[in-house]
């Protein structure tokens, strides 16, 4: 079902957002304390956007601006970060977002304190290819990355040696230090990489909130593997001793066999893990979406599966609103730029969003991290980067 035309206006907010460059990566808070942030990425540029609560749609304005100098190819919030709708006067942002040249830099700014930008992993310490997605370990402590370089790397931000080191608990999901509270650059230790080896190319990489001791990692082959990185930081006596800290590894046949034969999809390994329920977790590879649940393993393949963009997906993104609802996106120009709604009660048709014929495309996407409470229509809203412009597009009932 294409609901683009003849009336736009039905789905899409009257304000979209304009970014000074060609929007690379978007992601919305999903703190309890910053659901109304979104955080914006482009060529130079990382822009924290705050929704105007008073408007029965999306509308945002900027909060703080951050200078990169790269290409922005990931965000990921910090625990901590607390909006001022929720802080008046003690509002703080803190977020970790990866270049195209392969450095990470962790973002930084309060009621109280100017932008900071924190600089690190580049050169030797780190990725040798592309950074494709990141993550907080439900942690301030430590983030994890993945890269088409097959790597996944876990970084302790607070080494021993670092001035902050000592003077807060061991990191939790509450409390844990940051580079930047350190009272002078000779105190600050440079952050630890632990590197976690795979067969092929990584796409994701997820925490979730309910498992504080596992991250998910998905490749770009079919397989979705979640791994103890606690177990992996305290234990590194072997360079392949990770393996034994892998908790599950789920595969989907098709895109195994696919992989095996030449026809793997290069836009695949998007992958989710819902939030609400900690055994789900849902990937696109190449014209297919599937899903696998932990209660029925079936030897590790996926319990649901279906038809997404015959172009090959891109993102996968579970509803963080509306437990039934996930999207899928496509990189490719051809369909224009193009979002599939799934409901899991009849995940065989879906809705296609079309908000710009081609050849424009969708960059990135993601569901906001709260309904509107002003929305006479009770809908969940997701942001669209199209562009140099983020589009607020409803994809379904916040409640069902």
């Amino acid at each position: 079902m294409d609901l683009a035309l003849p009336h736009p206006s039905t789905f899409l907010s009257p304000a979209p957002h304009a970014h000074p460059t060609e929007i690379s990566a978007i992601r919305a808070c999903t703190n309890e304390k910053a659901l109304d942030l979104v955080a914006v990425g482009g060529e130079t540029w990382v822009e924290v956007l705050q929704r105007d609560a008073t408007q029965p749609y999306p509308s945002f304005k900027v909060l703080a601006t951050f200078l990169i100098g790269s290409k922005v190819t990931s965000i990921a919030w910090s625990p901590r970060t607390a909006s001022p709708a929720s802080a008046p006067g003690a509002w703080f942002l803190e977020l970790v977002v990866t270049g195209a040249d392969g450095t990470l830099r962790l973002l930084a700014e309060s009621a109280t304190a100017g932008a900071e930008v924190y600089p690190f992993g580049g050169g030797l310490s780190g990725h040798r290819g592309r950074i494709n997605d990141i993550c907080f370990c439900n942690s301030y402590r430590y983030i994890a990355t993945a890269g088409d370089d097959k790597l996944c790397i876990v970084w302790d931000l607070d080494p021993p040696g670092t001035g902050n080191h000592g003077k807060e608990p061991p990191p939790t999901a509450s409390r844990s230090p940051s580079p930047l509270s350190s009272e002078s650059d000779e105190q600050r230790s440079d952050p630890v990489a632990y590197p976690i080896t795979f067969s092929h190319p990584l796409h994701t990489v997820s925490s979730h909130s309910a498992n504080a001791r596992s991250i998910m990692v998905s490749d770009s082959r079919g397989t979705v593997s979640v791994i103890n990185w606690t177990e992996l930081v305290q234990d590194q006596s072997t360079a392949d001793g990770w393996r034994g800290h892998r908790v599950v590894e789920l595969v989907d046949p098709r895109a195994l066999a696919d992989g095996l034969t030449g026809l793997s999809n290069t836009w695949g390994g998007g992958a989710s893990w819902k939030q609400d329920d900690e055994n789900v977790f849902g990937a696109t590879y190449g014209s297919r979406w599937v899903a696998w649940n932990l209660r029925q393993l079936q030897g590790g393949k996926p319990f649901m599966s279906g038809e997404g963009h015959l172009e090959g997906g891109h993102r996968f993104r579970w509803c963080p609103t509306n437990p039934h609802l996930f999207a899928i996106s496509t990189s490719s120009p051809l369909p224009g730029a193009l979002i599939k709604v799934y409901h899991t009660s009849f995940p065989h048709a879906p809705r296609a969003y079309r908000i710009l014929p081609r050849p424009h495309r969708v960059r990135d996407f993601d569901w906001l991290g709260e309904s509107i409470d002003a929305d006479p229509r009770n809908r969940v809203w997701m942001a669209v980067a199209v562009g140099k412009k983020v589009f607020f597009l409803a994809g379904g009932e916040a409640q069902e």
